[in-house]
């Protein structure tokens, strides 16, 4: 059974030796899945993860030490590496790796030495972003694209809370929002506005930035689909107020507010709002004020979360 090969997994057509770093942690030879442990996080899997992520293949003993075993876990870490790296050996021989040495020690060095093609996921894709910078119009978004579908989560999303493996992930993550943005700039200048929400759609099941809520919001708002953008927008301030005690941004409402326009056939901006709200008071002797359903609910919905971390009861009242 070959790799599954959607949402930009390395192709593994040739018989070379395939390394996935971005999301989920894998590795194959051509077709065929190398064994790395029970767990992402063992210490020969860890070996082969720092490996494959240091420039040239190769990293300093010293660091591996450093990275692996924390002070004081072993008595003789020297010993823990080279033992790790003789079940690294195995691993990759049992799996039908060509070669035999695959790992060896020079000058403090620990360095990959098999002439097999390696082809690490990572490398790939700063490779394309770096041959990005150069391409023109369609040419530069296919490439950005290609470059994309190859971050399918975190770097080593398993090994997140590992010390060596949080500016690495912290550094991937900025590529990724920045590769995100510029196709997204691609896409609105051609007003290509389906393919643009869902760019933001997908890159929101990886990654959340509130800029990208807003560029699907504006793209289904591009798109006439106001029904769709005000769904989007509630669910967005719902997961948004279920983790902060901040009130939603002032461009989130804004988009609100134009949503509302549509649906209702309501109002441009918070001015008019206002100077509605005044009008209608002025009309009532019990100083009544209106807004447009879709607002009303927004604010009785963000009263009600609030009251619920601060234990106080809300209510409508007639």
């Amino acid at each position: 059974m070959g790799v599954n090969k959607s949402k930009g997994a390395v192709d593994v057509g040739e018989k070379k030796l395939y390394v996935n770093l971005l999301g989920e942690f894998s590795v194959w030879y051509g077709d065929k899945k190398v064994y790395m442990g029970r767990t992402s996080t063992g210490r020969q899997a860890q070996l082969f993860q720092l490996l494959m992520i240091s420039p040239g293949f190769q990293i300093s003993k010293e660091k591996l030490m450093a990275d692996i075993y924390k002070s004081g876990e072993f008595n003789n870490r020297n010993n823990s590496v080279n033992n790790a790296i003789y079940r690294l050996r195995k691993m990759l021989t049992d799996a039908g790796v060509p070669g035999d040495e695959y790992i060896a020690i020079e000058n403090g060095n620990c360095v990959w030495k098999e002439d097999i093609p390696v082809q690490v996921d990572t490398v790939e894709f700063k490779r394309l972003l770096e041959e990005s910078r150069d391409a023109e119009d369609d040419d530069k978004l296919h490439i950005l694209q290609e470059a994309w579908l190859l971050y399918r989560g975190p770097l080593l999303a398993s090994n997140s809370i590992e010390e060596w493996a949080i500016p690495e992930n912290l550094h991937y993550k900025e590529l990724y929002r920045d590769c995100t943005n510029q196709i997204a700039d691609i896409l609105k200048e051609k007003e290509r506005w389906e393919d643009l929400y869902t760019l933001y759609t997908t890159a929101l099941g990886i990654e959340t930035y509130e800029e990208w809520q807003l560029g699907q919001l504006d793209a289904l708002i591009a798109l006439g689909e106001y029904e769709k953008a005000y769904k989007t927008y509630e669910k967005a301030v719902r997961i948004y107020t279920e983790v902060s005690d901040l009130p939603v941004s002032e461009e989130m409402l804004k988009r609100s507010r134009k949503i509302s326009q549509y649906l209702k056939g309501g109002y441009e901006d918070l001015d008019d709002i206002q100077v509605s709200f005044l009008e209608v008071a002025k009309k009532s002797e019990e100083q009544v004020y209106e807004c447009p359903y879709p607002n009303f609910m927004d604010v009785y919905c963000s009263i009600l979360r609030l009251g619920a971390r601060i234990e106080v009861v809300s209510c409508l009242m007639q």
